[in-house]
């Protein structure tokens, strides 16, 4: 598979709230940017020993500080080695006046570093949180760099069964598919698709390019979102086939011959195979994986299927990958721009669903780009 990717272990953010109605909304507020844990003092069955395993970036309380009960939960948390070295951050419920005040002066007797209004909005407390255990990153960066670790670790897990064999890791899979969504929607596309080539593998780099495409002309079309999650879910694990397609062919610096393209084509039905043993049930990404290099007007393969033969999400998938393939940068080949890129595209004709190329367009170019494709 060319290069091993190296996969670094992202720390967390521990959420201490006595509160579980807040607590899903909170930990889904920092989410976006970082991995989030949840304890406090009306968990049941709680052991403040088991957090220490991994490495805890950055405690945050929502707490109420005039409850006994909390500040104790809370204390006892702390003196865990690894929560005490950590930045502490309070959320206050009560700010003003004499409350609030003595909220303030509770969260700093504990070591709150910052403390932060309650009613703060999610996306300004992420921002807070990333500013405080990472300074030299904005949120956005965290955002998208978080995004390509999980969705890294996802096509890592999919490769993994092309040597190995066995069951797909579909959790992990899973796992990267809404922090790509969170990347698009927060960091941009052009800040993903250059973000990628931190992969040193090309196939790791293809995938990722395609799942950012996905995401981004998904949300274009406003997909529902269980349809944008299904949707980059198969973009991931669309070409796991070219695990198995020899290097010498699938890095070849040059035109392949007959017998060498013969090969290639074989990963559309090696990438199905193995996504079948490997217990994936998914139709889409079953489609998908088989048949994202056939054309409409029937001279794709390897079914050589036509016209209404393609489900349309399988024609959206394959004009996201051939536009990836397009923009990509090999030993062998120079980089297109995207005004090239759509030109070759639309120039296609029949081969392609135009309206689906134009969504793909809306979704990648500024409108002046689109004018010049």
């Amino acid at each position: 598979m060319g290069q091993p990717v190296i996969e670094t272990k992202e720390g967390y953010i521990l959420l201490v709230t006595d509160r579980l109605d807040r607590g899903e909304a909170v930990a889904e507020a920092l989410g976006i940017a970082m991995d989030v844990r949840v304890t406090g003092p009306d968990f049941y069955n709680q052991d403040h020993g088991d957090l220490s395993g991994d490495v805890c970036e950055g405690v945050v309380t929502d707490i109420a500080f005039n409850r006994e009960a909390s500040v104790k939960s809370l204390r006892q948390i702390l003196r865990n080695k690894g929560m005490r070295e950590a930045p502490l951050m309070s959320m206050l419920r009560k700010v003003d006046g004499s409350e609030g005040e003595n909220n303030f002066m509770r969260a700093k007797a504990v070591g709150a570093k910052i403390c932060l209004s309650a009613a703060t909005p999610p996306r300004k407390l992420a921002a807070a949180v990333v500013n405080t255990t990472h300074p030299d990153q904005s949120i956005v960066d965290r955002i998208v760099n978080r995004g390509l670790a999980k969705s890294g670790l996802a096509v890592g897990a999919i490769l993994k069964v092309v040597d190995a064999g066995g069951a797909i890791d579909l959790p992990t899979v899973d796992a990267g598919v809404d922090p790509v969504i969170n990347a698009i929607r927060h960091g941009g596309l052009a800040r993903w698709l250059d973000s990628v080539w931190v992969h040193d593998d090309t196939t790791y780099q293809h995938s990722l390019q395609v799942a950012g495409l996905a995401a981004a002309v998904a949300m274009n079309l406003h997909f529902p979102k269980a349809d944008q999650q299904r949707f980059i879910r198969a973009a991931l694990m669309h070409d796991l086939g070219k695990g198995r397609i020899p290097l010498k062919i699938l890095n070849k610096p040059g035109k392949l011959d007959d017998g060498e393209w013969a090969v290639m084509r074989t990963h559309a039905k090696i990438g199905h195979d193995i996504l079948v043993r490997g217990g994936v049930t998914d139709e889409l990404t079953l489609n998908t994986a088989l048949h994202h290099h056939e054309m409409l007007d029937g001279t794709g393969y390897p079914d050589r299927l036509r016209g209404d033969g393609i489900a349309d999400p399988v024609r959206l998938m394959t004009i996201c990958d051939i536009y990836a393939a397009l923009i990509e940068k090999r030993p062998y080949k120079d980089a297109k721009s995207p005004e090239e890129a759509f030109g070759i595209l639309y120039s296609m004709g029949d081969k392609l669903e135009r309206s689906m190329v134009d969504a793909l367009a809306r979704a990648v170019l500024k409108p002046e780009e689109r004018e010049a494709a």
